[in-house]
């Protein structure tokens, strides 16, 4: 008697085509074979087992490869084999057709576009007879950000026994312009979500790629997350392996990584500090990026597992000698902004670990770029003020030789000679307020939509009513796992490096480093439009009040502890650091320093007087 092939009717499943049919919201004019070249995004799609070292049970059936489609966005109703599928109030982006519990009959598996509720779904829809089940959800995403659409979604396998839904979203901010969500799923009789990941990414090129591969050789396929991340300025991006290894109890995180990987790199530039700074550089830039996107510690993680921002590093050692090399390297390269971004990260109360040699070497970093040539000069004695926030400088350059010095009872300096006379009473005020002096400027924040202006009525009796207004400054996410709307004091008070240069006629003047911009209000202090972004080579709005920048906000200075930082912003845009022998740390906030029209000449406050410099033309 001559016996059936066992599987003699799954190779005719397998060999026979699938008809699905999709409707574009009946765009097209009829419905798509999915057969058929329908245009490029909808390109089918047959994906088969993945590189996974498990070997298959012997008892298992072997399982058709999953055919998968992408679908453009309008999509509304699918129809497999002669049965439809829609999903109410939610397009249909992806399409994942596999015979799940091995019953001869196609399952399917939706990734959707999200509603105003909620982001991107992944559905499961059982195959029931001639129908299909009811849906049911196998993961959730937040709801996308104002200005962020889906792109483009797909389905794919990973082995026999993981899938894995990607929703790829491009965003208006310039903060995070494009979101990647990606979750690995069980391929079991009912699927279930092994892992759900989050990136929000900074470049077009960052990436994050799942793949199984046995790391640990016990026979079992592992979860692999391959990230690539850019930092900015480097060429060369920086890449990391995250392992789940597949335990009895689920996914466990190797947790050798990401450190590991941000220790190595930071090694390596260590190596190259002494013969390449830029090289070293690059390399910690590459690190630090790591921590950052991918460690809780920090504060700024840009990867979400399981709805939780970053991974618990702990104390960092890759970090900390990363910010050392940072610091050494940006100085050797004349980047004093950087260096000094660098020296204040490791200076502060942050969750790395550094050896005593390397902080000194960074520390010593500037010395450097400190000028001998140039001389302190002595002022008459001034106590700085203690009124912290966005304000004016106490000190102000009326002219090259003319110093204002403001306060209660304001005078004026004659630098050459060291005379003084009695200002006039209208320039003694600290406050940064509007042309019409009806409004000031109360504070720079921290809000869930990002840093804003606080604006408020010059009079304190008014504003006692809270009859304060907001106007952002730059769209930023909230801080992870932030209680919006109500963020904390500490949160709220992240300026995020903005600093008010003055209230010129067409709003108030900021500027980050070389970044500037324009926050116009109307006369009420509301936002009057969106912060205008000034590129360098654009006019600059003036004339401001002078102090730490001139009247026409071309140069501006702030101190620091290692000492005075220059930006030129017209006509071309630079950064100096000024250091004299001799450096006293500075009092006051960091704007008490005052810039002449020329820029040639600096002064500040520092051990209780007046000290001013001349620098050469």
């Amino acid at each position: 008697m001559t016996g059936r092939a066992p599987n003699a009717s799954l190779a005719t499943f397998v060999i026979a085509s699938l008809a699905l049919v999709a409707c574009d919201s009946c765009e097209r004019g009829g419905p798509v074979p999915f057969g058929l070249d329908g245009g490029g995004a909808a390109r089918p799609r047959t994906e088969g087992p993945g590189t996974s070292e498990t070997p298959q049970r012997p008892d298992a059936p072997a399982r058709a490869p999953m055919v998968a489609r992408e679908l453009p966005d309008g999509t509304t109703q699918v129809e497999v084999e002669g049965a439809s599928i829609a999903i109410e109030g939610e397009s249909l982006r992806a399409l994942g057709a596999i015979d799940l519990d091995r019953d001869g009959d196609r399952d399917v598996v939706l990734v959707t576009g999200g509603s105003a509720a909620h982001g991107p779904r992944v559905l499961f829809v059982a195959r029931d007879g001639a129908a299909f089940a009811a849906p049911s959800e196998l993961a959730s995403t937040p709801a996308l950000a104002t200005g962020c659409t889906i792109d483009r979604a797909s389905l794919r396998g990973l082995s026999d026994d993981r899938l894995v839904a990607q929703a790829d979203a491009s965003c208006a901010s310039s903060d995070t312009p494009r979101v990647l969500h990606v979750i690995a799923i069980a391929a079991e009789a009912r699927p279930r979500v092994l892992e759900r990941f989050v990136l929000r990414a900074r470049a077009a090129d960052e990436s994050l790629a799942l793949r199984v591969e046995d790391r640990d050789g016990d026979g079992h396929a592992d979860l692999v997350a391959d990230l690539a991340l850019r930092a900015e300025g480097v060429d060369a991006p920086a890449d990391v392996s995250l392992v789940f290894l597949d335990r009895p109890a689920g996914l466990a995180r190797d947790a050798t990584e990401p450190e590991a990987r941000i220790a190595a790199l930071a090694q390596e530039a260590r190596t190259a500090l002494r013969r390449h700074p830029d090289r070293a550089r690059a390399g910690a830039l590459r690190a630090l990026t790591l921590w950052d996107a991918l460690c809780r510690e920090p504060g700024r993680a840009r990867l979400e597992i399981g709805g939780a921002a970053g991974v618990p590093c702990g104390r960092s050692a890759g970090a900390g000698r990363a910010l050392a090399v940072l610091a050494q390297s940006a100085a050797r390269t004349n980047d004093p902004l950087l260096a000094l971004d660098a020296l204040s990260r490791l200076d502060a109360s942050s969750p790395i670990s550094v050896r005593d040699g390397e902080r000194d070497a960074a520390r010593s970093a500037l010395d450097g770029l400190s000028d001998a040539a140039l001389t302190i000069h002595e002022g008459p004695a001034l106590e700085a003020p203690r009124e912290r926030g966005p304000r004016r400088s106490v000190l102000a350059f009326l002219g090259e030789d003319r110093l204002l010095v403001r306060g209660g009872a304001p005078r004026v300096i004659a630098l050459a000679s060291g005379e003084e006379q009695r200002g006039a009473a209208a320039e003694g005020s600290l406050a940064m307020v509007d042309p019409s002096a009806g409004r000031r400027l109360v504070a720079i924040e921290r809000r869930c939509a990002g840093t804003v202006l606080v604006i408020g009525p010059v009079d304190a009796l008014a504003d006692l009513g809270g009859a304060r207004h907001d106007a952002l400054i730059a769209p930023r996410r909230p801080p992870p796992g932030a209680p919006c709307p109500d963020l904390t004091p500490a949160l709220r008070a992240d300026e995020d490096g903005w600093r008010a240069l003055g209230w010129a006629p067409q709003g108030v003047l900021l500027a980050r480093g070389t970044e500037l911009r324009v926050v116009p209000l109307d006369v009420e202090g509301r936002a009057a439009g969106d912060p205008v972004v000034l590129d360098a080579g654009a006019a600059i709005p003036a004339p401001i009040a002078p102090g730490h920048a001139t009247s026409d906000a071309r140069i501006y200075a702030y101190a620091t502890h290692a000492g005075l930082v220059v930006i030129t912003l017209a006509p071309e845009r630079r950064a100096e650091f000024v250091r004299p022998t001799g450096w006293v740390a500075p009092e006051g906030a960091s704007i008490d320093v005052a810039i002449s029209p020329s820029g040639r000449r600096l002064a500040w406050i520092a051990d209780g007087r007046v000290r001013w410099i001349e620098r050469a033309p």
